[in-house]
């Protein structure tokens, strides 16, 4: 079943404990941004974390800008999944930032949410052709 921000409130308290955590899937979890804010505090922590997937949850802009701020203490961080999700271009602002200072990224999956070319262009161009979106080009 899905564990929703309850249970991602119960991850975080975990997560937080676990510094060498290297990768965490949550996908289909139903989890918002309230949920995701409080993994995100949590994620911050990780500082050996290479893979975070959560795809298709329910988190918006407000629950990407909070993550988008732990993201950048996750200097190992290779691969980030995104997919479906209620992020909007205004939203994708606050990853995009930050995506700079992941150097080891190599993968950057966002499709199905809301985001358009004009979005991705708020991007470092090293990323603009990881990241797709539903718009095509």
């Amino acid at each position: 079943g899905e564990i929703g921000d309850e249970g991602a409130n119960t991850i975080a308290e975990a997560v937080g404990t676990w510094g060498c955590l290297s990768s965490l899937n949550l996908r289909h979890n139903k989890i918002g941004d309230k949920g995701v804010g409080v993994l995100a505090a949590a994620l911050g922590q990780c500082l050996a974390l290479t893979q975070l997937e959560l795809s298709f949850n329910e988190i918006g802009d407000d629950g990407l800008g909070l993550l988008a701020g732990a993201l950048c203490k996750c200097t190992t961080l290779t691969d980030l999944r995104l997919s479906s999700h209620r992020v909007t271009n205004e939203g994708v602002k606050n990853l995009a930032c930050v995506l700079g200072g992941c150097k080891n990224l190599r993968s950057l999956v966002l499709l199905g949410s809301n985001i358009t070319r004009d979005g991705l262009q708020h991007f470092p161009e090293r990323f603009r052709g990881m990241a797709s979106t539903r718009e095509r080009t």
